[in-house]
């Protein structure tokens, strides 16, 4: 795929023609949170899941405007990040604080 795209650019609508086994969407999708050079592969560090938990916190689960305030993290990458992660070990310590009193 990435082969097409270097050679057609990000016309997904034309890659989805030429690939016939993908549909423009999912040729698009792939690309921006899987294959982009930009995008980080590395783990989440306490520091960017404070900074999520923060941007949460200011803009509700607008993943996309979250994205464009942390560079190199999809929207994918944070809404995963968080529904798994940071919002599980939230629930847990409430749990734990429930059971305390």
């Amino acid at each position: 795929m990435l082969n097409n795209i270097s050679k057609y650019g990000k016309k997904w609508s034309l890659l989805a023609k030429i690939m016939k086994t993908r549909s423009n969407k999912q040729i698009r999708d792939r690309y921006l949170n899987c294959l982009d050079e930009k995008v980080s592969r590395h783990p989440f560090t306490p520091e960017e899941d404070k900074k999520v938990l923060e941007l949460v916190l200011k803009f509700g689960s607008n993943w996309c405007r979250i994205a464009k305030e942390m560079e190199g993290r999809t929207g994918d990458n944070i809404k995963n990040r968080f529904n798994w992660s940071i919002r599980h070990t939230m629930e847990s310590q409430i749990d734990l604080q429930k059971i305390s009193k």
